[in-house]
């Protein structure tokens, strides 16, 4: 496809800046290409505009949906953002408070239901919950099975229509665990923001008649959305990895 006389202005322009340069007396300057394949010198070049448009922030930008949603897009994005802070608010914890239980579903003859919904938990010290089930005498050891696979390392103790639930003290070595396993999730994430990024982009290139310059500033728009989301996953993971450790 040929180059619109923008493009090819902007592609020169940039080429000046970016390629080995020689300069003569100061007024002068002379490409040179002596000692650079010319594969390399496309290469650096696309990695400078890169490096350039990733400097671009999303409060500098507009994002209409135009070509494609935006809309669409931050709240396929924002989706993911908050599925990675559920897990870390859910799972991934070194202080289980009641909230923490109340929200396990239990298998009951109506089937699955939280907690709260069919006990009363309750804080009797730091390191000890205590869960009443009186109401629901049946499901004592459904519960008990729940909390345990609940992926918060706990062993609740049954006695009588009620729950013992220990909080173990969380060892270095755990906290270790829970940072890998923070990264882990925050990885994932990552993944899903890329198939996102790449859901955009094949939206873009279905799009007939449109000029070069709007495909390239929807394509610089929608990388700018990308980093800034995969950001916001660093920062999470940094927090999320600083109170695990007590920092």
């Amino acid at each position: 496809m040929a180059l619109s006389l923008n493009g090819k202005w902007r592609f020169c322009n940039l080429l000046m800046y970016v390629l080995p340069i020689k300069r003569s007396y100061g007024y002068h300057r002379q490409l040179d290409f002596s000692h650079l394949p010319l594969q390399h010198c496309f290469r650096y070049y696309s990695k400078k505009i890169k490096g350039k448009k990733n400097e671009r922030k999303v409060s500098q930008l507009r994002f209409d949906d135009d070509l494609i949603s935006f809309t669409q897009m931050k709240k396929n994005l924002q989706s993911v953002l908050d599925g990675l802070a559920r897990e870390y608010s859910n799972i991934l914890v070194t202080r289980i408070t009641p909230d923490h239980l109340n929200r396990i579903k239990i298998q009951t003859k109506d089937g699955k239901v939280p907690l709260q919904q069919i006990a009363q938990v309750s804080s009797t010290s730091p390191n000890l919950l205590r869960i009443s089930l009186s109401a629901f005498p049946e499901v004592v050891n459904d519960a008990a099975v729940a909390i345990r696979n609940a992926g918060l390392n706990l062993n609740p103790i049954v006695e009588g229509t009620s729950l013992k639930v220990p909080i173990p003290k969380m060892t270095k070595e755990q906290r270790e665990k829970l940072v890998k396993s923070a990264k882990s999730s925050c990885e994932k994430a990552k993944v899903n923001i890329r198939r996102v990024r790449q859901n955009c982009m094949n939206d873009l290139k279905k799009l007939k008649s449109t000029s070069e310059d709007e495909v390239y500033e929807t394509k610089d728009k929608i990388q700018v959305l990308t980093d800034d989301y995969s950001k916001k996953l660093e920062d999470l993971l940094t927090a999320k990895s600083n109170d695990i450790l007590g920092k």
